[in-house]
């Protein structure tokens, strides 16, 4: 028997992955379909800064998204070295 996913998630990138990950912790069975390897687009070569502009403000509904966005980038900068085994060089 083949087997079978819940969801499929296009790109392997820094979204997908996220995507892929909080999907797997729900319980849900998906799988990245990616053109090239995993990480080996935009988000492997981005310059890595995550900035939610905390002093300029981002005005509207971005404000909110961009801080928690923010806050999940920590929370997985500190959980993924340890679940994966895979060191991220986190800075801040």
């Amino acid at each position: 028997m083949a087997d079978t996913t819940e969801v499929a998630i296009i790109g392997g990138g820094a979204a997908g992955c996220a995507t892929a990950y909080y999907l797997a912790k729900a319980g849900v069975k998906a799988t990245i379909i990616e053109r090239e390897g995993i990480g080996s687009q935009a988000s492997g070569f981005n310059a890595g800064g995550l900035n939610p502009l905390q002093g300029a403000g981002i005005p509207g509904p971005l404000g909110p998204l961009a801080a928690e966005s923010f806050r999940m980038h920590l929370e997985l900068a500190e959980r993924l070295p340890e679940e994966s085994g895979v060191p991220i060089h986190f800075k801040t």
